[in-house]
């Protein structure tokens, strides 16, 4: 049998009439607020097994570009100049502190709040920190959070003192994610959001220039949604539409796979088409529930949860409840080695990745080069169908989400390296079987 091997074409993303780039996920760009779109600490008696890190920028200021000017710090940038003509690198009057006997001091307004939300986007804790220009503060979530969010998942969201008040950003800054599960460490996502004036006292949603909106009438829970450095999820035509994204798994053990939604999926977002292919593009169909605003489902190698204490397996839910969804999907045929001999790209493509280092050999631990890359890499993909959860027919960026896998290794299922974003294809009016 010979193996076809196919291209796609990627969607290109936003609406061509709002003149928005073309995207799918944008970091390491300053924002007006930030997302970290998984939050999590684990601690099991007195070892601390699971915890994120943050790490937060803040640039002296920010010059000319269309991404930044346009779309993550549209209120506060460029910190001199216009967008038609650059400016000094010093921020003068915009400064964010000040220098007296040796140390920079915060000057007024430069805070940065923090927002904790649960799985089902209710505002669980909040708090907030002092900042300043060239300032670089990093923060670790058992700490933050202390004991009461223990093995309790959620997402933060962070903005400025301005923003915080329902005003609109005054700087901007960058955030960077890490995850520790015991001595390994993964990077995660960080997606940076404009943020401007609420529209007070009304509940409003978020826009291109406002991705965060603090100020909701009675709503204690901010609204986040990064429409433009996000994932879209509503083409936002009128007509009903669905969302392509491939999630990559990883190869022999299973794989953590991460959908933060703007919304809670809810009924819509239960049951939708899932679809998992190899690495011989070999596919099968099932099902997936992505309920609510962040999930977090196991895909699985085997069509049973495995038996032993993996650390995802002690996040729970406030109702006690396992937090990780296992789900199998479907049974893929893995029998396709004799297939590979016919085809000497496919099976040199395949031994490449398996081949770095050697065999993968378990009892080597977690430190065998082998074991990362034969766990990583060659796993094929899980194709989601996302059904759209709104379409008011604005012409313009309505939804969004991040997506990401996170492979597991070895027997303890540990990480490193970084979180694999997951591929956005685009909307389509019909996705066939």
């Amino acid at each position: 049998m010979k193996i076809q091997f196919k291209k796609m074409a990627l969607a290109m993303g936003v609406l061509a009439a709002t003149s928005l780039p073309a995207h799918a996920i944008i970091e390491a760009v300053p924002g007006e607020a930030n997302l970290l779109p998984l939050v999590v600490h684990s601690r099991v008696g007195a070892v601390q097994v699971v915890d994120t890190y943050f790490r937060v920028t803040v640039p002296k200021a920010v010059g000319n570009d269309v991404i930044l000017n346009d779309y993550t710090a549209p209120n506060s940038s460029p910190t001199n100049g216009t967008k038609a003509s650059p400016g000094s690198e010093d921020p003068g009057a915009a400064a964010l502190s000040y220098w007296s006997g040796g140390v920079y001091f915060p000057v007024s307004g430069s805070a940065l709040h923090w927002y904790f939300l649960n799985h089902r986007s209710e505002k669980v804790a909040n708090g907030t920190f002092n900042v300043s220009q060239d300032d670089v503060d990093v923060r670790r979530w058992s700490q933050l959070g202390g004991p009461a969010w223990n093995n309790y998942p959620g997402y933060m969201i962070i903005v400025t003192d301005a923003g915080n008040k329902g005003n609109a950003a005054n700087f901007s800054f960058t955030v960077d994610t890490w995850l520790r599960v015991q001595n390994k460490v993964l990077s995660l996502p960080t997606i940076p959001m404009s943020d401007g004036a609420d529209d007070k006292p009304a509940i409003g949603v978020p826009t291109v220039t406002n991705n965060v909106v603090e100020i909701r009438g009675n709503q204690l829970s901010p609204k986040a949604s990064p429409l433009i450095t996000g994932q879209p999820t509503v083409w936002s035509d009128g007509l009903p539409n669905s969302t392509v994204i491939d999630l990559a798994l990883g190869s022999t053990r299973n794989t953590l796979a991460v959908v933060w939604n703007d919304v809670n999926g809810d009924k819509l977002w239960t049951g939708i088409s899932a679809y998992r292919f190899d690495n011989y593009e070999q596919k099968c169909s099932g099902s997936i529930s992505l309920p609510d605003e962040l999930n977090i489902i196991a895909v699985g190698k085997e069509a049973v949860q495995p038996a032993g204490a993996q650390w995802w397996k002690n996040l729970v839910k406030p109702d006690g409840k396992q937090f990780v969804a296992w789900n199998y999907i479907c049974d893929v045929d893995t029998a396709y080695l004799a297939a590979a001999q016919e085809d000497n790209y496919v099976e040199d493509d395949a031994d490449a990745f398996r081949g770095l280092g050697g065999e993968c050999v378990e009892a080597n631990g977690d430190n065998d080069p082998s074991c990362f890359a034969a766990n990583t890499f060659p796993g094929g993909f899980v194709k989601l169908v996302l059904p759209e959860p709104r379409d008011n027919k604005k012409f313009a960026p309505e939804g969004a989400a991040v997506t990401f896998t996170i492979p597991l290794i070895g027997v303890q299922h540990r990480v490193a390296g970084a979180a694999i974003l997951g591929h956005f294809r685009g909307a389509f009016t019909d996705v066939p079987n």
